[in-house]
């Protein structure tokens, strides 16, 4: 391999090198967003959806949020995914399509640098290699029909001298190509930066509005109502006589007791621990006993 050709292999290289630092820069960003998703989502109190105020439109809020937050996700990702799917790309591609016209310019501008003694303009190459394709095959099929040593001899060096020539022409190809995809994913990134920048912010203004709308729009539980045990003074009415022989002979008419549930109303739920009656949880009904609340509620 001559040093031309290493030369051509080394900027090859390069230009590739070029590529993927973009498409390393995508993946960052990517990656970036994907884990700042993950932190909220995995932080927001998920659990209060259910308690959601319908009533109040707090729904609306907390979806509009959610939607924008996520929709703008969904937005990066497209995008960054777009950016770092590989493109093949031909030479006549580079030579014909629109967005590669300012490659072209540049490579009409400086033709050695990017085509060597070929041509001086992208489209003057691409004719230059076609036709040498072209003379191969014409010297191919010369060949299979000569019958003249000399002749035959003469065409074979001829072949051999095109097919270096397509061989040169392959390599500047390469370049050329290698060249083109770093201008494409360039000019794509360029083109996604401020995109990206504006979905990355909704994405924070979705999460964050969806954390405070959900806070808000999620009522407190309620704090729980401790339990008051009221001492009490039970006597039985007559409508009571079966709770009467439940407690026992000895259990006196008026007996102390604990209201555990029914204050001063009824009907009650009772504890009772007066000596000479059977202790134990009672259900009274409010005409079965009269109830004296030795501490009233307030």
């Amino acid at each position: 391999m001559s040093d031309a050709d290493d030369r051509i292999r080394d900027q090859i290289a390069t230009w590739d090198a070029a590529t993927g630092q973009i498409r390393d820069v995508v993946k960052w960003i990517a990656s970036a967003f994907a884990g700042l998703g993950a932190l909220l989502i995995g932080t927001a109190p998920l659990s209060g959806l259910p308690k959601i105020d319908v009533s109040a439109g707090s729904v609306l809020a907390v979806s509009g949020f959610a939607v924008l937050g996520l929709g703008s996700t969904a937005f990066i990702v497209w995008r960054t995914t777009d950016l770092l799917t590989p493109t093949a790309l031909t030479l006549a591609e580079v030579n014909t399509d629109g967005r590669f016209q300012g490659l072209r310019t540049t490579i009409a501008a400086e033709p050695t640098a990017y085509l060597g003694s070929w041509a001086a303009s992208l489209g003057a190459f691409v004719e230059a290699r076609d036709a040498a394709i072209t003379d191969l095959t014409q010297i191919l099929t010369a060949e299979s029909i000569e019958r003249n040593d000399g002749k035959l001899a003469s065409l074979k060096e001829a072949e051999t001298a095109a097919k270096d020539r397509i061989d040169s022409a392959g390599r500047v190809t390469q370049r050329l190509l290698a060249v083109a995809r770093f201008t494409d994913v360039s000019k794509k990134f360029n083109d996604a930066k401020l995109s990206l920048f504006v979905a990355a912010s909704l994405v924070v203004v979705g999460m964050v509005g969806f954390l405070v709308t959900i806070g808000v729009a999620t009522p407190a539980d309620p704090t729980p109502v401790t339990a008051v045990h009221l001492p009490a003074i039970v006597s039985l009415t007559a409508q009571g006589t079966t709770i009467g022989r439940t407690l026992g002979p000895h259990c006196p008419a008026a007996f102390r007791a604990v209201v555990l549930e029914g204050g001063s109303v009824g009907p009650w739920k009772i504890l009772v621990d007066n000596r000479g009656c059977r202790a134990g949880v009672i259900q009274v009904a409010a005409d079965e006993a009269k109830v004296l609340l030795v501490y009233p509620p307030q």
